[in-house]
This record gives structure tokens, C-alpha cells and sequence, in this order.
């Protein structure tokens, strides 16, 4: 009985932009990195209180890195809608939207049920585009 409730628990837990990230992680040009708290060190930091009670509470951070040299722009195409869709449809609000030759984003959701934030990073730069997601 465990054996059937635990994939189901598991994926509850997991949101939409979660669930595209692992979906993306095995096509060609994208590399996926899972990153807990103590994985990135931030035990540690001091900074802005804000930031940093974000940060302490943070659970996981997912990293998705596409290359163009190793994929498919049209693959990250198809990415960047499903993402766009997802986040219109998960009312993400943007903080940070600087658009040009080089693009940087910074997009929030709270949930005001849970109190739960989740903030997702765009960063596009030459050759490489980076999404983060990180929730807490």
C-alpha cells in the first residue's frame, strides 16, 4: 500500500514549473541541477533580513541551464511557452523585467494559504539561458 501512496505523495508536493523543469532535463542542450540549502552553502550568509529569512527557509532550488551550443533553439522555444503559460497561469508577478541583448528577470508568487514563496529567475546571456526556481 506504501508503495502505491509514495509516488502519489510525491507528486502532490511537486508544482507545474517543477514538474516542465523535469521534463526538460533530458533534452538535448539542457542540464537540470537540484540544489538544497545545504548544498549551496547558505547556512552561513548575512545579508538583508528579508533575503535572508527567504533564503533559511528556502527548500530546494532547481537550476535548469540550456546551451545553444548543445541544443536546439526551437527546443527552448518550446520551453520558454510552456514556461510563459505557466506563469500567467500561476499568477507569478515580475520584480525585476530587463529586456535586450542580454536579459535578466526575476518573477514572485506568494501563497497565501501556505505562505509560501516561490521565485523564479531568468538569466540569458551569449550562448546561455538559466532558469531558477527556487521555493521555500
Amino acid at each position: 500500500m506504501l508503495s502505491f501512496l509514495l509516488p502519489v505523495i510525491m507528486t502532490a508536493q511537486t508544482n507545474k514549473i517543477e514538474k516542465l523543469f523535469n521534463k526538460y532535463e533530458n533534452v538535448d542542450g539542457f542540464e537540470l541541477l537540484n540544489v538544497t540549502k545545504s548544498d549551496a552553502g547558505l547556512e552561513n550568509l548575512e545579508g538583508e533580513e528579508h533575503l535572508m529569512d527567504f533564503l533559511n527557509g528556502m527548500h530546494k532550488m532547481y537550476v535548469l541551464n540550456f546551451d545553444t551550443e548543445n541544443g536546439d533553439a526551437k527546443d527552448l522555444e518550446k520551453f520558454r511557452s510552456k514556461l510563459d503559460r505557466l506563469l500567467d497561469e500561476e499568477e507569478y508577478e515580475a520584480v525585476i523585467d530587463i529586456n535586450g541583448e542580454e536579459e535578466f528577470r526575476m518573477l514572485m508568487r506568494k501563497d497565501d494559504e501556505k505562505e509560501a514563496v516561490r521565485v523564479l529567475m531568468i538569466a540569458k546571456e551569449d550562448d546561455e539561458t538559466s532558469f531558477i526556481l527556487a521555493t521555500d
